[in-house]
């Protein structure tokens, strides 16, 4: 079968916590102004299908979605790496030799035809990689180009990829006419561009990208809480997002101290109850009733709260604070009408109309920058990271070694 459509998903699994993902080449040019793709999980793709591929779509997985994102696309222009399989531990001799015979044909492609990213060599980034250099694989296929998507392109509800992360897509299949019909639409894609090492060398990290805690919802529920009462203004202009108009002081904000409630703001005639969600989805407490969750703990402690301190119910708010790429469904949980989802979008609005910001108030706005995104990009930003790093290393190295010469 011919003129196939691979849909690969990258970004994904245990092996980039500490590794460079082979798939980064997925998204740039290389120096040598040519584009070149590596399929996920392991550069191969089943035998039977070699040169029938066309088009490999690139795609990650939704967080907390059954759904696949479009990254990109390329149209094949020759398939490198053929008839390849992944030597697992338990592969036979013949395959693990097989295996090593194609990983030093890949070098030799890499060399002689100087595939080069940053400057440097696809051997010399990934060669400090866990993975055993000599049986691995670099790139699968030579592009005619990579196109990256620059809108939200959503596969249809029919599609997943299998656990090997990859399904073929042929004519006869329901979703190849939308695919292709996306391909075509030249608006929906921008060119990848080269690894620019000046860009990488001038951007500078906050404190939070560098200690890793962007995504971190109790650091970044503490800065809220210290926005909201470092500042009675910033207090006023948050309102705006709760659509409330209180016309009180904070008298105390509690940080999951009053029933685990992220954060927990009184005022003299008002209670608001906002829960954080960056990562998490709402939490059930009671494996029989599925309905059941923290919105209605939450909900039944604040109100009772109210009753106590004789505040009117009418004046209990309640608020889950999300990134704009959770789409969690909340509909199924009981008590989820009484509260209102707000996003970092709007957060992010509030802070950028603030001058002279605060190094803490700072960092919350580059926070919400991060979560404001419609999609989630914590792994890709972490690859990127370490992708330049390399780069940077292995300049730093270069230079160094000239000068001892």
């Amino acid at each position: 079968m011919e003129d196939l459509i691979l849909i690969n998903n990258i970004f994904t699994g245990r092996y980039l916590a500490q590794n460079i993902g082979h798939e980064f080449i997925n998204l740039y040019q290389c120096d040598n102004g040519n584009y070149y793709i590596y399929v996920n999980p392991y550069g191969n793709i089943d035998s039977k299908n070699d040169n029938n591929v066309k088009y490999v779509v690139l795609v990650r997985s939704l967080s907390g979605q059954k759904k696949l994102q479009v990254i990109g696309y390329c149209e094949v222009e020759e398939q490198i790496l053929i008839n390849a399989k992944h030597p697992t531990i338990r592969a036979t001799e013949n395959t693990k030799n097989e295996s090593i015979k194609l990983g030093k044909r890949q070098k030799d492609y890499i060399e002689n035809n100087k595939i080069y990213y940053g400057g440097f060599s696809l051997y010399d980034i990934f060669k400090d990689n866990t993975s055993n250099i000599n049986t691995a694989y670099f790139i699968t296929y030579k592009v005619h180009t990579i196109c990256l998507a620059n809108n939200e392109i959503i596969l249809p509800i029919t599609t997943r990829t299998s656990e090997s992360m990859k399904i073929y897509i042929d004519k006869n299949n329901q979703e190849y006419k939308y695919l292709i019909e996306k391909i075509k639409d030249k608006k929906l894609w921008d060119s990848a561009k080269k690894i620019d090492v000046d860009i990488i060398k001038s951007r500078n990290k906050t404190f939070l990208e560098i200690i890793r805690k962007n995504y971190d919802e109790t650091i970044i529920s503490n800065l809220l809480s210290y926005f909201l009462s470092e500042d009675s203004n910033h207090w006023k202009s948050f309102q705006k997002i709760l659509n409330l108009n209180i016309n009180e002081t904070i008298e105390y904000i509690y940080r999951e101290t009053e029933c685990n409630i992220d954060i927990f703001i009184r005022t003299k005639n008002h209670i608001i109850v906002i829960e954080n969600k960056i990562k998490s989805t709402i939490n059930g407490l009671n494996n029989d009733d599925k309905k059941m969750s923290q919105l209605k703990k939450y909900y039944k402690y604040a109100i009772e709260e109210a009753k106590n301190s004789r505040i009117d119910k009418s004046n209990v708010h309640f608020f889950i604070l999300r990134p704009d790429y959770n789409k969690e469904d909340i509909s199924s949980y009981d008590y989820h009408e009484y509260y209102t989802i707000i996003y970092y979008s709007q957060l992010y609005d509030i802070i950028s109309n603030i001058d002279n910001k605060s190094i803490y108030l700072d960092e919350l706005y580059n926070v919400s920058k991060i979560h404001k995104n419609t999609i989630d990009n914590e792994l890709y930003d972490y690859q990127n990271d370490l992708l330049t790093q390399k780069i940077l290393k292995l300049k730093d190295a270069m230079y160094a070694n000239k000068n001892s010469t």
